[in-house]
C-alpha cells in the first residue's frame, strides 16, 4: 500500500511539474535535484546509522517505497519549491512559499512514518523536522545561487 501511494503521488506531482512553465534552466533543475538527493541521503544515513533515531522497514515493498521517497519524492518537492520561489518577486511571498513548503515536507515526512516506510524511534519532535527541512532548503538555495553564478561567469567569458 505504501509503495502504491508513494508511486501515485510521485507520478501526479511529476506530471504537474513537467507541465508547468519553468524559471530554472534544465541544468539548474538537475543540479538542484542531485544536490537534494545527496544532502537528504546523507541526512537520512546519519539519522539511521549514527544516531539510530530512525528504523527502516525490512519489508521489500517498503524498502522500494523508501528509495522512491528519498530519490524522487523529496527532490521533486524541493526542486518545485525552488522553482516557485524564484518565480515570485517579493521577498514576503518568497518567505511564505518557503514556509509552506517546509510545512509540506514535514507533513510528508510524518505521512511516510504513518505509512511505515520508516519509523521515528525516539519521541520525534516536529521542530526537528522543521529545522532539518529549513537547513536543506537553505543549502539548496545556496547551491542554486552557486550554479547561477557559474553560468553567468561562463556566459561572460
Amino acid at each position: 500500500m505504501a509503495l502504491t501511494a508513494i508511486l501515485i503521488t510521485c507520478w501526479i506531482l511529476l506530471g504537474f511539474y513537467v507541465m508547468k512553465n519553468k524559471q530554472l534552466l534544465l541544468f539548474e533543475s538537475m543540479f538542484c535535484w542531485m544536490g537534494v538527493v545527496l544532502l537528504f541521503g546523507d541526512y537520512m544515513l546519519i539519522l539511521i546509522t549514527n544516531l539510530r533515531l530512525i528504523d527502516m522497514s525490512m519489508r521489500l515493498d517498503l524498502v522500494w517505497a523508501s528509495y522512491v521517497y528519498r530519490i524522487v519524492l523529496i527532490p521533486l518537492l524541493v526542486t518545485w519549491c525552488i522553482e516557485l520561489v524564484y518565480s515570485v518577486k517579493s521577498f514576503q511571498a518568497k518567505l511564505i512559499l518557503s514556509a509552506l513548503f517546509i510545512a509540506l515536507l514535514t507533513t510528508v515526512e510524518f505521512a511516510a512514518d504513518w505509512l511505515q516506510i520508516f519509523h521515528h524511534r525516539a519521541p520525534w519532535k516536529p521542530w526537528w523536522s522543521v529545522t532539518a527541512w529549513s537547513l536543506l532548503l537553505i543549502a539548496v538555495f545556496c547551491l542554486k545561487g552557486f550554479i547561477r553564478h557559474l553560468i553567468k561567469k561562463d556566459l561572460r567569458a
